[in-house]
């Protein structure tokens, strides 16, 4: 059985913390009563995230951050660990999406959205997983993934494929960790979000199947906060797997997994 988590007076790491659900993580970490450790690539949306995390009445640290570049995150997680000791929590949150055809692949999407959605979280393993291990204190790793983890999407095929890797990464790392009882991984896999992102899906549904369709997609959207209080939730539970409204993509997976099995 895994060591139960203790968050009070300790640190959450959180990789794109400067909008949507990395935000939401943030307010939620400080609402719970840990110290904040917060990085992003927009340094404004980031001073944004900290300003709001204080004036709700925690504290923390905030490092403008690429994910892609391995030795910032290195120093950042060195400086986590002299500030707060090795963190209670890390989110592997940052995150690119762009629509675009699978049959004619815009290749400067497919290296970007690989570097951010891939090496961004091995980035992040590299730089804070050793570190806890090491420090043999309870922990979880937790990777932000997607429904797109599990199932694929047309026209977004760079994006699905950086999220099946997440999965794949997940199930390796808690296969690696089974031999330890402190520090656990999981794997967020989020439905839709009103974040930012959902705003294009929103604008690509209603020109293909009108303003009704549009406004089904926003209404059936979880909010960042609900999708932060989720995964706070599944983080302590220690579930490799924290998942949301996953009933809505059931058929399908039973269909992928009846094919793969020949059923």
């Amino acid at each position: 059985m895994m060591d139960q988590l203790e968050l009070e007076g300790g640190c959450a790491v959180v990789t794109g913390a400067g909008s949507g659900i990395g935000r939401a993580l943030a307010l939620e970490a400080a609402r719970r009563g840990l110290n904040v450790a917060l990085s992003d690539i927009a340094p404004e949306a980031l001073a944004e995230t900290l300003a709001m995390v204080e004036a709700a009445g925690g504290s923390g640290m905030a490092r403008t951050l690429d994910v892609r570049d391995a030795q910032g995150l290195e120093l950042f997680a060195r400086d986590v660990e002299n500030a707060f000791g090795s963190p209670a929590l890390v989110f592997a949150n940052a995150g690119v999406l762009k629509y675009g055809s699978t049959i004619r692949p815009d290749l400067s999407v497919w290296r970007r959205t690989v570097e951010v959605n891939v090496l961004g979280p091995v980035n992040t393993v590299h730089a804070f997983l050793g570190r806890m291990v090491d420090a043999a204190r309870p922990a979880q790793f937790v990777i932000t993934g997607s429904m797109g983890s599990l199932v694929s999407v047309p026209e977004l095929a760079s994006y699905t494929a950086s999220k099946h890797a997440m999965w794949a990464l997940a199930d390796s790392l808690a296969i690696e960790l089974a031999d330890q009882d402190a520090v656990g991984v999981s794997l967020l896999c989020p439905p839709r979000v009103d974040t930012p992102i959902l705003n294009e899906s929103e604008a690509r549904i209603r020109s293909a199947q009108g303003e009704e369709a549009a406004r089904s997609l926003r209404r059936s959207a979880m909010t960042p906060a609900e999708v932060a209080s989720c995964a706070f939730d599944g983080a302590i539970a220690r579930r490799l797997y924290i998942t949301q409204q996953i009933e809505g993509i059931a058929p399908l997976l039973r269909q992928r997994i009846a094919k793969l099995i020949d059923l």
